[in-house]
């Protein structure tokens, strides 16, 4: 379990870091195919856009596939980036041990698995991998004695390369799973990854922020989510720091919806934090920034400590400075800032993100 301090380890390698080498003259050639199915492919597009619950929809868009492929069984699996675990969103005709297998051990050792996820293949059918898929321990202990003659599985990745979940689907009869179809499948990945993706609501939220920022998500229970797929197992230091500075002011500062914070990094470098509170948690942007107005770092902690209601003898006391210090410095920070009261220059500190998060 990963929590403050550590990186999500789950998140996917970012599909675009991958090289087209490794995909299989068969799928280069259904890439270049002409798109079948289009009326059913629109309706799964209608379906996956609505604003019905994410199970029920993925159940209406399988009923049409149903239509395109006639299989025996398929599941849609949600990936959760928090704790590192798939769970069904929903199951068509999977037995629960067949259905506990994709969601575990299928995810965790599968050879098929590990191929797409990790190499960017697109849906694979057991008869695509470069080995004797049948021979594999999960096609000999599961699949073939649960009646299955083949299947595909399909990983699916936001557009910015999260890993979000996945779709199995398993024929009792191989000729059902063509290549017309599998160039179907490709399409119905794409469309299918939006109503999966249990983070897309968060990041919906980031768009309206500048794009150069940087971004994660700060769950209720203190992990750490990146925006993004890395490599790195490890968050960054300045991201777990910074997080639990965050995650400890969560109920005291942070339930109003937004905020804005400035941070002087370990490495003395300023960055602007803007604060969302989010469903899932909260979602931290980073930008660089410069100091405002010219003001100083001594000048920035005075106006942060006023701002948070303390006295000009408590700022001298946290800051070991005189009261008379204090005092002059108030003065020139009123200047620079054009305020002339103390109250209209906390609330333009707040108003303005020159807050400092490190006090």
């Amino acid at each position: 379990m990963t929590h403050i301090g550590s990186l999500d380890n789950s998140m996917s390698v970012s599909r675009s870091r991958h090289t087209s080498s490794g995909v299989s003259p068969l799928l280069k050639s259904k890439t270049r195919a002409k798109i079948t199915h289009a009326n059913e492919l629109l309706e799964i597009s209608t379906i996956a856009s609505s604003d019905e619950p994410a199970p029920k929809r993925a159940k209406e868009i399988l009923g049409i596939l149903h239509s395109i492929l006639p299989f025996a069984a398929a599941q849609v699996s949600q990936f959760d980036p928090a704790d590192h675990q798939h769970s069904t969103l929903v199951n068509t005709g999977y037995e629960k041990n067949v259905s506990n297998f994709l969601d575990e051990g299928f995810v965790q050792h599968d050879e098929l698995y590990k191929m797409m996820r990790y190499n960017n293949y697109g849906p694979l059918r057991w008869a695509d991998t470069p080995f004797d898929y049948r021979r594999t321990e999960s096609a000999q202990k599961v699949f073939i004695p649960a009646g299955f003659d083949e299947g595909f599985s399909a990983c699916l990745f936001s557009s910015n390369g999260r890993y979000v979940g996945a779709l199995h689907t398993s024929v009792e009869d191989r000729r059902a799973l063509d290549n017309s179809v599998m160039n179907t499948i490709q399409w119905v990945q794409k469309l299918l990854t939006p109503l999966v993706d249990s983070l897309r609501p968060v990041f919906e939220v980031r768009r309206s922020l500048a794009p150069e920022a940087s971004a994660f998500l700060i769950t209720k229970t203190g992990k750490i989510i990146l925006e993004t797929a890395m490599q790195s197992t490890t968050a960054p230091d300045h991201y777990a720091l910074l997080a639990k500075m965050i995650y400890e002011k969560w109920r005291t500062e942070y339930q109003q919806g937004f905020a804005r914070r400035l941070w002087r990094t370990p490495s003395g470098e300023f960055v602007s934090v803007q604060i969302i509170c989010v469903t899932e948690g909260l979602l931290v942007a980073l930008e660089n920034a410069t100091l405002p107005h010219s003001l100083s770092y001594r000048e920035l902690e005075i106006i942060t400590l006023a701002a948070y209601g303390k006295t000009n003898i408590q700022i001298a006391n946290r800051l070991t400075l005189s009261p008379l210090t204090v005092a002059k410095h108030l003065e020139k920070i009123r200047e620079k800032t054009g305020t002339s009261s103390r109250v209209e220059m906390a609330t333009k500190a707040r108003n303005e993100g020159m807050l400092l998060l490190n006090l």
